[in-house]
């Protein structure tokens, strides 16, 4: 880990808010640290025991949110107070996609996965998440354990799939500038990239819905 990508961390705290902090980047792309103001809701969040699923859970669902409609911010932790304090609160709705997941278990998510038609490029990323989820599934682990490494291996997934779909990023970026052309105007220029690359990665994410940390709490709250 890159500890001068977290600002005041506390050493007991550092591990989790390392997955955190890259999860929220992966999603939003852009710069790879947290703000000040992130950090220190994020040591908070530790400082009570919220759950790495938890947090990302609702980073997932405002996600989806942000995707509905386009706004001119930035993906941050403090976007995400209510959600999690929703999710925490038992009131979040599963959204119909994801709820076939709640009965299923890590293991059932596995093969969910491999039924995915997927480009042949990735199919090999396919296959790995899924014998690692299985895996996963048999480890004399707690339900948290599970699911912190069921989180990381999805971010992994999409990591990968980012890197190896390189050659679509232009149309990609074609399509975010029309969506985003209302906007263009009132974002300086690091800020329109910024979230041309959110809506290139959340277009990428978006096509395979059940590889999220979403799915992962579905699969082991069942």
């Amino acid at each position: 880990m890159s500890e001068h990508l977290l600002h005041d961390i506390p050493p007991q705290h550092q591990e989790k808010a390392e997955q955190i902090r890259a999860y929220l980047v992966h999603v939003r792309g852009g710069a790879p640290f947290l703000s000040g103001a992130d950090c220190r809701l994020l040591i908070a969040w530790l400082d009570n025991q919220v759950s790495v699923l938890a947090i990302t859970t609702a980073i997932d669902k405002v996600a989806e949110k942000r995707r509905a409609k386009r706004v001119r911010s930035r993906l941050t932790l403090n976007n995400c107070k209510g959600t999690l304090k929703k999710i925490l609160s038992n009131k979040s709705k599963t959204p119909k996609s994801l709820k076939s997941i709640k009965s299923l278990g890590l293991q059932g998510l596995a093969q969910q996965i491999l039924q995915l038609n997927m480009p042949e490029n990735i199919q090999s990323l396919q296959l790995q998440l899924a014998h690692k989820l299985s895996a996963l599934a048999e480890e004399p682990s707690s339900d948290h354990v599970q699911a912190e490494k069921g989180i990381a291996l999805c971010r992994e997934f999409h990591e990968h799939v980012w890197l190896a779909t390189t050659d679509q990023h232009g149309v990609l970026q074609e399509r975010a500038e029309k969506e985003l052309e209302s906007l263009r105007t009132l974002l300086g220029p690091q800020h329109w990239r910024e979230m041309l690359e959110e809506v290139m990665r959340d277009k990428l994410r978006s096509q395979y819905p059940i590889i999220s940390a979403q799915s992962i709490w579905n699969a082991v709250q069942q």
